[in-house]
């Protein structure tokens, strides 16, 4: 069986012909999938295609270039379903910098990652994370801000790029085991930094 960590069923274009989309996957030996949402609109249809498919489960929250019209109401609407039975991940939450310069909304984009993190902490959530030329930032965020678990003494971390990048050269994944102690998260900052990870990231916890 073969689990798609992240995947936008939730796209409009998608949806129309989703119960397509899932037997064409099927066949492939791709049997689950993670639904990950980028605004309020998206994570609501990730959870409600949970609810409608045994096969989907929902990553719920702001991707870092669409939190700069996001109200508060449109916040707790969709944080209020972080204990939904089907929603396993906060995400996909991280910095921009490649579409975002402006150094103010950099620092709109920070408050968001770190409010998100937050919430996946206190609910013991893992998180997607969207990170786009903004590896130093991001990985400090990190290193501050991901909380030590001691109920959980082993992390699996996916690294890959989901994104196109500019060279043309095909997407990279990067697949370790981890113990979780203090030298764990500098292992991770390691990898970042050789391969230059772009766009998604994925923290399970087991």
């Amino acid at each position: 069986m073969i689990f798609d960590t992240h995947c936008h069923l939730n796209n409009e274009q998608l949806l129309e012909r989703l119960d397509e989309v899932i037997e064409s996957a099927n066949k492939v030996g791709v049997n689950k999938f993670l639904v990950v949402g980028w605004n309020k609109e998206s994570s609501l249809t990730a959870i409600k295609l949970a609810e409608q498919y045994d096969c989907i489960y929902a990553a719920i929250g702001f991707h870092p270039t669409d939190v700069f019209d996001v109200t508060e109401e449109d916040f707790d609407e969709v944080f209020k379903h972080i204990n939904h039975p089907k929603v396993v991940a906060v995400g996909e939450i991280g910095l921009d910098y490649y579409w975002i310069k402006e150094e103010d909304k950099r620092e709109i984009q920070k408050e968001f990652f770190i409010k998100q993190i937050e919430i996946a902490n206190k609910h013991k959530k893992p998180i997607s994370i969207h990170n786009r030329n903004a590896f130093e930032d991001c990985l400090n965020i990190l290193k501050e801000h991901i909380e030590d678990d001691k109920d959980n003494n082993r992390r699996f971390i996916v690294i890959g790029d989901g994104s196109t990048r500019p060279t043309g050269k095909d997407k990279t994944s990067i697949v370790m085991f981890l113990d979780d102690h203090q030298g764990a998260l500098m292992d991770i900052v390691q990898v970042f930094v050789k391969y230059h990870v772009n766009s998604h990231t994925f923290i399970y916890r087991i």
